[in-house]
Parts: C-alpha cells; structure tokens; sequence
C-alpha cells in the first residue's frame, strides 16, 4: 500500500557508517557538510567532482578521503 504522508516527507534512517565507503556526488559547500559528518561517523569517503572545495581539497591532501575528478 502507498500512503503519502504530509506530516512526514522525508523517511529517517539510522546506519552505522564506520569504515563503510560512502560516495558524495559534488564537490560545494554542500558537500563539504555532508563529508565533515561522514568523516563525523568513520565513513571511507570518495567525492566525485570534478573541481572541489578547497577544504575538500585540504582532506584530500591529507589522504583523509579520496576524489574522482570527474563530472
């Protein structure tokens, strides 16, 4: 049965990320949020962009997660 809520639109999750590879498609600010909380959770995170933030940048140098430079 599909019931669409309108108190709930979006479906909360809970997971354990730790050491379990993530993809962040972009390579923005809003990117850069979402790979500081993965990082937050002990995620393995590859960005794919094909230009990224700087202070993505400054993760990548540091080998704290890896980039696909690609669109």
């Amino acid at each position: 049965m599909n019931v669409k809520s309108k108190l709930r639109p979006y479906y909360p999750i809970f997971m354990n990320l730790q050491g379990k590879k993530c993809v962040v498609v972009g390579g923005g600010g809003v990117a850069l949020r979402k790979v500081t909380t993965l990082l937050d959770c002990g995620a393995d995170i590859t960005v794919i962009s094909p230009k990224p933030h700087a202070e993505i940048s400054k993760l990548l140098k540091n080998k704290v997660i890896r980039l696909a430079r690609r669109n």
